[in-house]
């Protein structure tokens, strides 16, 4: 009886440590903490590598540019998303995403400026009235909401990656990003991620289909 107790309260436990470790789904982590408070955050982080892709941006209404598809291409696409959910609340929530083009032969050790895409870029139309544009080696987007502010990234004060270490499964990189997003928010990091390799994977319609007459 005392063993049946102790293996019961053993299982008990580690179902406990499970619930409050991390988890991955995919490539996707998710977690869960508590503040000071005692409110519950749900945390979802998604940061990948994707190598033979082209990273497709949409131009918003402030003029800025924010992450819309990905397309087999010839670089590599970075993105690095992280979004945290108040549990119980309707509201709470506050995620950023962060999409960078990098030259398919960069290397280990290698520093990569990055910059905004210029507002001129010539664009094209996909469903819905988006404006998208193909991005460039070295160029990036930013967004950021946390209600009721949001914002999108025109220029960077300070932007650039250095490749720490890359295989077949996972790369590992620093980022400084000094930015002020418009109409409200801003960005400050000088970070180390951590990213899963993935196939290239177009996940919307890009180009609006001809109307038929």
């Amino acid at each position: 009886m005392i063993r049946l107790r102790s293996l019961v309260a053993l299982l008990l436990f580690c179902l406990f440590v499970s619930a409050c470790s991390t988890a991955r789904d995919g490539h996707v982590i998710r977690s869960e903490s508590v503040t000071p408070s005692g409110d519950k955050i749900q945390t979802a982080i998604e940061n990948t590598w994707t190598p033979n892709a082209t990273a497709i941006a949409d131009k918003v209404y402030t003029g800025a540019w924010d992450y819309y598809d990905q397309r087999a291409g010839g670089s590599i696409l970075v993105r690095l998303s992280r979004h945290d959910h108040s549990v119980g609340s309707f509201d709470g929530n506050s995620y950023f995403k962060i999409a960078f083009q990098l030259p398919a032969d960069v290397g280990i050790g290698k520093t990569v400026n990055l910059r905004a895409i210029p507002p001129d870029r010539k664009t094209r139309k996909a469903p819905y009235d988006y404006d998208i544009a193909d991005m460039k080696d070295g160029e990036i987007t930013a967004f950021r909401f946390g209600n009721p502010m949001m914002g999108w990234m025109k220029r960077a004060d300070v932007a650039s990656v250095k490749v720490l270490s890359l295989d077949a499964k996972q790369a590992v990189i620093h980022l400084k990003l000094k930015a002020t997003l418009d109409p409200m928010f801003d960005f400050d990091f000088d970070q180390t991620f951590t990213l899963a390799v993935t196939p290239v994977k177009p996940t919307r319609e890009l180009e609006t289909p001809p109307v038929k007459r």
